[in-house]
């Protein structure tokens, strides 16, 4: 009798003895998520292109037979530069796909725009979305305008995150709201744009809630570097109901003695509304990872891990975080890379911010790589409560599933 799979182990029923390599010729980063039909679409950029390589395949792995073998390329019309990088792409319930990225202008130059368009269930671009299937933002007066994070509000409008440089160390942090087909939406900020942020906030990850409201999370950059949890209305300000005036600050000098900074480099929404982050700091040189937790509220949450952050390194000088879930149970999962030998890192924490003794080694799965390191991007819990895990190697990339 076969024994039941153990939870943080590869699913070996999935894809090749447990795992899907997208294979190119250009160096490729990209991201996996499931769609509504249990079919799992991956979403690439690629070196060279100017637009993004989309790829396919069903519940268990396999190709779709319906998509082409060697994806889907969807060039972006008449767009000047030399680079694209995909940021986040989410599914409209209309069935497209909206894609949000930063596009580097010259090879030798700082200048980046942010760009967003849309492609359907074909992999083929929407021509209606914005001016000829996308649409173009920069900042008049600033050398450079990125695109940090992407989500769809209610109604499919995309709203993203952005980051005005004047120069290559100082800028300010930005919202931007558009139309479902790319319009800038003017009921959003001043004329979709909204600079109702904290002067220097450097914000990273945004979430949509379900009335309208926007879940922010980054960095406040003072004597020290704070992480900032911030909630906003539809209209582009701060939520003053939330926090302080709709910001919470989080100090960890005292719970982490010897460290500075704290940004948030990624957080997700917990069913109950709670705001879960994670970031870094460098402790002793090695890059240390920590997980908190703020209430709905507002407030940190004195419940989670007794109202401290839950600190880990892995690896000989540490590891990253590219990756956070939340289950349906509340249960945590973190996911991330080591520092030079670039293994991947699955950690669980229970819902009181506990290692998780039941999943892989006391709460940690360190993924060996057979080919030279690879960089975790994405990770994503699936309605079965399995787990979907991205990673990207030079010229591929790669997809796993876990048992939870």
């Amino acid at each position: 009798m076969s024994k039941s799979p153990r939870s943080g182990e590869i699913d070996l029923t999935f894809g090749n003895n447990g795992r899907v390599d997208i294979v190119t010729d250009a160096e490729i980063i990209g991201k996996a998520k499931r769609q509504p039909d249990g079919k799992i679409l991956t979403v690439a950029s690629r070196e060279g292109l100017l637009g993004v390589q989309t790829f396919r395949h069903l519940e268990n792995g396999s190709p779709d037979p319906s998509y082409p073998a060697e994806g889907v390329i969807t060039p972006l019309p008449d767009v000047p530069g030399i680079r694209l990088q995909m940021q986040d792409f989410h599914r409209a319930t209309d069935g497209r796909n909206v894609i949000g990225a930063s596009l580097q202008r010259q090879q030798t130059s700082f200048h980046t725009v942010m760009v967003f368009f849309a492609v359907f269930t074909d992999g083929k671009l929407d021509p209606d979305f914005g001016t000829n299937g996308r649409t173009l933002l920069e900042i008049p007066g600033v050398m450079s305008t990125q695109t940090t994070s992407m989500v769809l509000m209610p109604l499919n409008k995309p709203t993203a995150l952005g980051r005005a440089m004047n120069t290559q160390t100082s800028g300010f942090s930005f919202a931007v709201r558009f139309s479902p087909f790319g319009r800038l939406d003017p009921s959003f900020g001043v004329n979709g744009i909204s600079r109702d942020f904290p002067e220097t906030a450097t914000l990273d990850v945004l979430h949509a809630l379900p009335d309208g409201r926007m879940a922010i999370a980054g960095s406040l950059n003072r004597t020290e570097t704070l992480g900032m949890v911030s909630r906003y209305t539809d209209a582009g300000s701060p939520d003053t109901t939330y926090g302080n005036n709709g910001h919470v600050y989080l100090d960890f000098s005292g719970q982490l003695p010897g460290t500075e900074e704290w940004p948030i480099t990624v957080s997700s929404l917990s069913p109950d509304s709670s705001h879960v982050v994670a970031g870094y700091t460098v402790d002793g040189g090695k890059s240390v990872v920590w997980v908190s937790r703020v209430t709905p509220e507002g407030r940190p949450d004195a419940s989670f891990n007794d109202g401290n952050p839950v600190a880990s390194s892995h690896g000989p000088f540490g590891h990253t975080l590219a990756s956070i879930a939340v289950q349906a149970d509340g249960k945590v999962v973190t996911g991330g890379t080591t520092v030079l030998d670039l293994r991947s890192t699955l950690e669980r924490l229970t819902v009181d911010g506990k290692p998780d003794a039941t999943f892989g080694e006391n709460g940690v799965v360190i993924v060996p790589s057979d080919d030279g390191g690879e960089r975790l991007r994405h990770i994503e819990v699936q309605p079965d409560g399995k787990l979907l895990v991205t990673t990207s190697a030079d010229s591929s990339i790669r997809i796993r599933r876990f048992h939870m």
